[in-house]
């Protein structure tokens, strides 16, 4: 759980607006720090040439014109000290052949070579000119990338004879003081572009995404039912957040207004549900009345009232009528149909026993009242003659199963007639079947059959008529608790009203 709830702050932090401004911002201030790095190093790489051009012209010309003035094996003895001078920290003198006949270094050497690199001695050929005292224009050699500079200057120690002087890379005083504040204006301008971009970024957390990120907090928690969040800090720059957040504010106190509205509602509402439920529970059969008849009854209404509805009528010389019925949909609705049904059916039976004209005043009265909607109502009206017939009009409905106590048989009534309130003037045609003593006859709505079950188990009628025979000795409460125990334990695969009534047929 922690594991999947780090993973989950991960992804939240990942997905954030400030991280991902702020890895663009990163970005930028990384590609503003290399153009500005580039802009000063080109700018000053040029300028560092021009100069390196100049004192490494001016420094081999002065050296040149100091080196003149000496003679013969004067000259070679100065050499050191006049190379020092200039900075020059190691050099070597070579003839025409390339032999080396001096050399001169700070650093103790165990061993150097006879002679001079190939490609410096043609170089040093190439200033060579004859008839002068001094030989001809020296030779300068600028490396750019590291602002060093070589030189090879002609010298006549003797007159039969022509040397050169060649000096090792070195770096002019000046230039290199140049690379020095040049690397100080770089660390400059990057420590400058850090602090300004660090002070703003404090400046963006504090003035922009702290209030961002209390604003989400606080839409967070009211979509997670916390109706009184809100966002709450001091508004000192009046901008569009806080422009925002009075937004959020306002619409959060109205949608905690509007739930609080909806929740009085509802709860008056479940009162009333609650009252007429209580009102419909009087509709319906009294415990005395069911044991008289030997039946039992599982009534469970999807919500507070039902649009399922069942009476038993004792009448004169023993007879039973049953009356089951069962308006389309459910809730409110269905039960005010089935609650307008048994007002008009029970002054219907005072005048009249003949079932299929008890049907059709019924049905004729509701479908008049129900002109031009999607209101009607399946039904089945069974008269039990203890003489040892049913007769039985079956509307639309389930048709109920009739177990044969003697040998295990299963009669189905099926439907007869279309549903209740559904066609002015239908006809509606009795079936007349015979019974024995102890059969037992079972009488259900179709939200028995269409429930949900978990296990995939699909109960139909054949499903109830096996169940009817497995528990044909036992009573007739035990048999419907086992057709409905797995209803009792699905609340949540329950979509319809469940009414399953079960009698013993007796003479």
């Amino acid at each position: 759980m922690e594991n999947s709830e780090s993973a989950l702050k991960k992804i939240r932090i990942h997905q954030s607006l400030g991280t991902r401004l702020g890895l663009v911002y990163t970005l930028l201030a990384v590609l503003n720090l290399v153009f500005i790095s580039i802009m000063i190093l080109e700018n000053q790489t040029d300028m560092l040439n021009e100069i390196l051009h100049f004192r490494s012209d001016d420094t081999v010309r002065r050296l040149t014109d100091e080196i003149k003035m000496q003679t013969g094996d004067r000259m070679l003895s100065n050499l050191p000290a006049i190379l020092k001078k200039y900075s020059i920290a190691s050099a070597t003198v070579f003839d025409t052949h390339g032999k080396i006949i001096l050399r001169i270094s700070d650093q103790t050497e165990t061993a150097h070579p006879q002679y001079i690199d190939t490609e410096i001695r043609r170089k040093a050929l190439e200033t060579q000119v004859k008839g002068s005292v001094f030989i001809a224009p020296y030779r300068l050699q600028l490396n750019e990338s590291n602002f060093g500079v070589e030189f090879i200057i002609p010298l006549q120690i003797s007159d039969d004879s022509d040397f050169f002087l060649h000096t090792d890379p070195i770096l002019l005083g000046d230039v290199t003081q140049r690379i020095g504040d040049l690397r100080k204006q770089i660390a400059f301008a990057i420590t400058w572009v850090v602090v300004f971009h660090l002070i703003f970024a404090v400046y963006a957390v504090r003035v922009f995404f702290r209030r961002i990120g209390l604003l989400t907090q606080a839409s967070q928690q009211l979509s997670s039912g916390k109706l009184d969040a809100r966002a709450e800090w001091n508004e000192k720059i009046h901008d569009e957040i806080d422009l925002l957040k009075n937004s959020f504010n306002n619409m959060a106190g109205r949608i905690e207004g509007t739930i609080q509205t909806i929740q009085e509602l509802n709860e008056d509402m479940h009162y009333e549900l609650s009252v007429g439920k209580e009102v419909q529970e009087h509709f319906l059969p009294s415990a005395e009345l069911l044991r008289q008849m030997n039946a039992s009854v599982y009534y469970r209404p999807l919500r507070e009232v039902s649009g399922d509805i069942y009476e038993f009528y004792p009448l004169r010389n023993g007879k039973r009528m049953f009356f089951f019925a069962d308006a389309s949909g459910h809730g409110v609705s269905a039960a005010l149909v089935t609650s307008i049904a048994v007002m008009i059916f029970e002054p219907t039976i005072r005048k009249t026993l003949r079932l299929e004209r008890i049907f059709s005043e019924l049905n004729n009265i509701l479908a008049k009242k129900f002109k031009g909607s999607l209101f009607y109502m399946t039904g089945v009206l069974i008269m039990i003659d203890p003489s040892g017939t049913i007769e039985y009009i079956n509307a639309g409905h389930p048709a109920p199963i009739l177990l044969d106590s003697q040998n295990d048989d299963l009669t189905e009534l099926p439907a007869t007639s279309p549903p209740l309130g559904m066609i002015q003037g239908a006809e509606y045609r009795v079936t007349q079947i015979p019974y024995n003593y102890g059969d037992r006859l079972l009488v259900y709505s179709d939200g028995l059959v269409e429930t949900n079950f978990n296990s995939g188990e699909q109960i139909n009628s054949e499903v109830l008529g096996r169940i009817l025979r497995a528990n044909r000795s036992g009573s007739v409460d035990d048999t419907l608790n086992q057709m409905t125990i797995n209803h009792r334990s699905n609340e949540a695969g329950i979509k319809d009203d469940i009414t399953a009534v079960l009698m013993e047929l007796g003479r």
